[in-house]
């Protein structure tokens, strides 16, 4: 029980850290993972008319804005969560997504995975030392798909663990 009160603790720190108003609210602005301006062909959608007190409606390009938390996992000492990030790209048209790991209490964030490529089902190795994901980073196209990597949690780059035609999935 105690586990899932630090969980959901850290979804919420989480979840507030990826907040950032003042973009969501600018109008006429474009989204996306790389930033960008009205001109940067992130949407392209004429900014919605504004509403008292200096707010306005939703549009299409604000989509590109909302990032999403999902695949959470404890350490195995239970201190930190390793979660994936994901956020649309309109100018790829595809959704993109990294990984994050954070002290149970909010107190350190640390980004792991900064490409272009979306890495997913990240896990803890039994002894917390290692984070197993997979991505589609380094691609051939004999292998197409996503293949499993293994990150050790001192540094470094990771290093790809398998060579699967088609991919992996997991």
């Amino acid at each position: 029980m105690h586990m899932r009160v630090r969980a959901a603790a850290l979804v919420l720190i989480s979840l507030a850290s990826l907040i950032d108003s003042a973009p969501v609210l600018a109008q006429g602005r474009g989204g996306g993972r790389g930033g960008g301006g009205a001109q940067g062909g992130r949407g392209g959608a004429e900014a919605a008319p504004a509403l008292p007190g200096g707010k306005r409606l939703l549009n299409v390009t604000d989509m590109f804005r909302v990032r999403s938390v999902g695949n959470l996992q404890i350490s195995p000492d239970g201190e930190w969560v390793l979660y994936s990030v994901a956020q649309l790209d309109s100018i790829r048209d595809q959704s993109a997504s990294d990984l994050y790991l954070a002290r149970w209490n909010g107190s350190k964030t640390i980004r792991l995975t900064y490409s272009l490529e979306s890495e997913g089902s990240p896990r803890f190795s039994p002894d917390g030392k290692y984070i197993s994901y997979t991505s589609s980073r380094g691609i051939t196209p004999a292998t197409r798909g996503a293949q499993v990597f293994l990150l050790d949690r001192s540094g470094g780059e990771a290093q790809k663990l398998t060579d699967v035609n088609g991919g992996v999935s997991g």
